[in-house]
């Protein structure tokens, strides 16, 4: 599980690798709550990517199962979704 930690990963290398990590350790399910889109804020420490294209690439062993909507406005608590991803054999 992921939360709220990919857009803080503001290195290419370190995102892939934390990526990586994640979905290699799994052996079933992975859920991340992130936001999964490419336009940039104006923060420095912040980096949004649309994560959903590099998984696909580089894990076709795992299939998106359900976004899960954040209901909240993202102007209060973040306003980032669940992606759950589970392992296809």
């Amino acid at each position: 599980m992921s939360l709220d930690v990919l857009y803080h990963l503001i290195e290419p290398s370190v995102f892939k690798q934390y990526i990586d990590d994640l979905f290699s350790s799994a052996t079933r399910f992975v859920m991340i709550y992130a936001f999964d889109r490419s336009e940039q804020p104006t923060a420095s420490h912040v980096r949004y990517r649309k994560f959903t294209d590099y998984i696909k690439a580089r894990f076709p062993c795992f299939e998106l199962l359900k976004i899960v909507p954040n209901e909240l406005p993202e102007s209060i608590y973040g306003g980032a979704d669940f992606y759950i991803y589970q392992k296809v054999q």
